[in-house]
């Protein structure tokens, strides 16, 4: 007994013999022993179409923030495949502004992204992003959703926060004294005042006036003969959570149990 032996030509695939009773190509002929007569068998081949060049695309594994990806080249033909490239994981991710001040316009932070080694991504080709809530008081989102050789989805959070005030004067009197400010009503829901004495925030004391029609406040049990420092924000509440202004700069004022009246000065 004899097997007909599969045979290569370059540039084609062997499919198989045919020939007498043999429609579609076999390669396992076999001869059986004390045959006899002559038979005729034909080879029967397949173009190659990788037998000179590999027609090449990347199967991308993404990288996320939690784990590297790959890339490996392969042929879409025929499944042979390259060296694969490793895609470094998402490493960082940062805001370029985490508190904005309310003035009425779209607040859009820029978002900075590396990986683990510390290469910037590409803003529109490995990701794109998106805000929400950005406009009025309150937390605004920026989500980053990636692409290409990187997958997921990461939100960042930023704050806007009310508009600021300032103190118009301050007036003294015998253990207390009377505060003005400027009104600030756009998106605010108050105002706070500290005062510390000396200017130190472990001797502060806040009080709270809710609403904004009221521009002054008398605040009492001072105690005389001492150096008071004075400041002012405001405050913004927005579904359960306070947002509060920058502080105004600090103003000393001395109380004490005589104090001049403005005519009399």
């Amino acid at each position: 007994m004899s097997v007909l032996p599969e045979i290569t030509r370059e540039g084609y695939f062997f499919d198989g013999w045919t020939g007498e009773g043999i429609k579609k190509p076999q390669k396992d002929i076999v001869i059986t022993k004390g045959s006899f007569g002559s038979r005729e068998y034909y080879a029967n081949w397949t173009i190659d179409p990788c037998a000179y060049e590999h027609n090449y695309d990347d199967i991308i594994t993404p990288a996320t923030t939690k784990s590297e990806g790959k890339i490996i080249p392969t042929c879409k033909i025929c499944g042979k495949t390259k060296t694969a490239k490793t895609v470094l994981k998402i490493d960082k991710i940062t805001l370029s502004t985490t508190s904005y001040t309310y003035d009425g316009n779209e607040k859009k932070p820029t978002v900075t992204i590396l990986d683990a080694d510390g290469n910037k991504l590409k803003s529109g080709t490995d990701y794109s992003v998106t805000y929400k809530n950005n406009k009025n008081i309150g937390t605004a989102t920026a989500t980053i959703t990636f692409k290409g050789k990187y997958a997921g989805t990461v939100n960042k959070n930023y704050k806007i926060n009310p508009k600021g005030t300032t103190i118009k004067s301050i007036y003294p009197e015998s253990k207390q004294m009377t505060v003005k400010w400027n009104k600030q009503s756009t998106q605010t829901s108050g105002y706070q005042i500290e005062y510390t004495w000396p200017a130190e925030v472990a001797t502060s004391k806040i009080v709270t006036i809710k609403g904004t029609s009221v521009t002054s406040k008398a605040i009492t049990k001072l105690t005389n003969n001492r150096d008071y420092y004075v400041r002012i924000r405001t405050y913004k509440d927005v579904d359960g959570t306070r947002y509060y202004s920058s502080w105004s700069s600090q103003k000393k004022v001395h109380i004490d149990k005589i104090q001049l009246s403005s005519k009399s000065a």
